[in-house]
């Protein structure tokens, strides 16, 4: 339990202000890199996740509960997973949290402030019903005020979205095989060959864009751009939909940053599509000039402020979402303007973003034009992850 505390605390907020690359690098990105190496088990893994999910909530309680501000600054990543993790786990738990909660506070922090740590352990376990009792009548209480204004006229999101922030994180990983079938694997898959995660809101969309696909496969070359491809689980999906069909498929697939670019490669390297997939470096929507169109289908999985990823990315909790969608919508805007003209007549172009936000999946409808597709917010199971998409078709 100690190490595994320990290895959570790295990648807790306090912690990611001190390093400047942690501070810029999504948690997302973090993960993976502690997973590589082998410093994220599965009990890390959940502190980190419980962690950030209840920081609002956390955040009101300390206030409440502190007579005058913590010195160091870094021992509030440690009370905080304490906090959550008091929460969410089962009482026979409890005792051992408490007790290496604070012998890590000594040890890494201060000595001297041991005393102030057992004293806010305790206070959780005994205000522990009252606390799970408000985050269930108080759902907004998890999202935060930003977040909870934005999305003050529409309760059901607010509500549906912080029981699933209050659920521990289910064991295993989303995806499919070589044999094309989707389901929930254990961990240690991922270091099987023929493996990709995805989740099942990306999984059904792709088997909804394959009927449309299947539907300009008429004998003709056909020739597919995923132009927002990293780390490549659609476009892998997608190879693996059509690998029977009898025409000739052209695969085009961009993106804007090295690092992600090298994510897709390897991840094509892995299921030897290398050689069937031609990767391009290229930034859409700022002016530079495509020159391997048009195309018959193209996918843009177009950056979003991610708010459907709140369950697998909770630190986004603790983003300014007002602000970084008034500069994502005219990014958004600019991408798909220049990717309209390189679609061909009859073409379709499969648009989504991995948001819940009303806001931002209205203003891409009316530039579009059509009303959504597909929707996860109207399916009856779960999904670790919520997407929205378009299919829009050029006349």
């Amino acid at each position: 339990m100690k190490e595994d505390i320990l290895d959570a605390l790295v990648l807790m907020p306090q912690h990611r202000l001190k390093h400047k690359r942690s501070r810029s690098t999504t948690l997302d990105d973090l993960i993976d890199d502690q997973r590589s190496l082998g410093n994220l088990r599965s009990s890390s893994f959940d502190y980190v996740m419980m962690g950030y999910r209840f920081h609002h909530l956390f955040q009101r309680d300390l206030k409440a509960f502190l007579k005058k501000p913590l010195q160091p600054k870094l021992i509030e990543d440690l009370l905080q997973i304490a906090f959550a993790a008091i929460l969410s786990r089962k009482e026979e738990q409890e005792s051992g949290l408490v007790f290496w909660t604070v012998e890590i506070a000594k040890e890494h922090f201060n000595p001297a402030i041991g005393p102030m740590v057992n004293a806010f352990c305790r206070h959780i376990q005994r205000e522990k019903p009252k606390l799970l009792e408000l985050s269930k009548s108080h759902p907004e209480l998890l999202l935060g005020k930003e977040l909870s204004s934005r999305w003050k006229k529409f309760p059901n999101l607010i509500q549906r979205t912080s029981i699933r922030l209050s659920d521990r994180p289910e064991s295993g990983i989303e995806g499919f095989t070589s044999d094309f079938k989707w389901q929930r694997y254990e961990t240690k898959v991922l270091k099987e060959q023929q493996f990709q995660a995805m989740n099942r809101a990306s999984w059904d969309f792709c088997q909804l864009s394959l009927k449309e696909i299947r539907k300009h496969l008429s004998g003709k070359k056909v020739s597919i751009l995923d132009a927002c491809a990293a780390p490549g689980a659609k476009l892998i999906c997608l190879q693996q939909g059509l690998k029977n069909s009898s025409e000739a498929i052209d695969f085009w697939a961009t993106e804007a940053k090295f690092s992600r670019m090298d994510r897709l490669k390897e991840n094509l390297n892995r299921w030897e599509l290398q050689n069937t997939v031609s990767t391009k470096l290229f930034s859409w929507g700022e002016g530079n000039t495509w020159e391997n169109g048009p195309h018959d289908l193209i996918f843009a999985d177009l950056p979003c402020t991610g708010s459907g990823t709140i369950i697998e990315r909770p630190d986004l909790l603790i983003k300014d979402f007002k602000e970084e969608l008034s500069h994502l919508s005219k990014i958004q805007t600019s991408i798909l303007e220049q990717l309209m003209g390189q679609l061909k007549a009859g073409g379709v172009l499969f648009v989504s973003i991995c948001s819940i936000d009303p806001e931002e999946i209205e203003n891409i409808s009316k530039f579009l034009g059509i009303p959504l597709t597909y929707d996860t917010r109207t399916q009856k199971e779960r999904t670790f992850e919520d997407l929205v998409g378009w299919f829009f078709k050029k006349n």
